[in-house]
C-alpha cells in the first residue's frame, strides 16, 4: 500500500501543489479597479461645489 490518504487521489495532490504558488502570486498583486475614476469624480464634484459656493457668496450677493 502507498502512504496516500484514501480520500485524496494522487492527481489532486499534483494540482494543489501547482496552484498554490499561482494563488499566492495573485493575492500579492492587487489592482484597484476604478480608483482613478473615483478620484476624478471627487475632483469634479469638488470644483463644482466650490464654483457653486463662489457664486452664492460673491456673485449672488452683489445684486442685493
Amino acid at each position: 500500500m502507498t502512504d496516500q490518504p484514501v480520500n485524496q487521489p494522487v492527481a489532486e495532490d499534483a494540482q494543489t501543489a501547482e496552484s498554490a504558488p499561482i494563488e499566492a502570486q495573485e493575492d500579492k498583486h492587487f489592482e484597484p479597479r476604478g480608483a482613478f475614476a473615483f478620484v476624478l469624480l471627487m475632483l469634479l464634484f469638488y470644483v463644482l461645489y466650490y464654483a457653486f459656493m463662489y457664486y452664492q457668496v460673491f456673485v449672488g450677493r452683489l445684486g442685493n
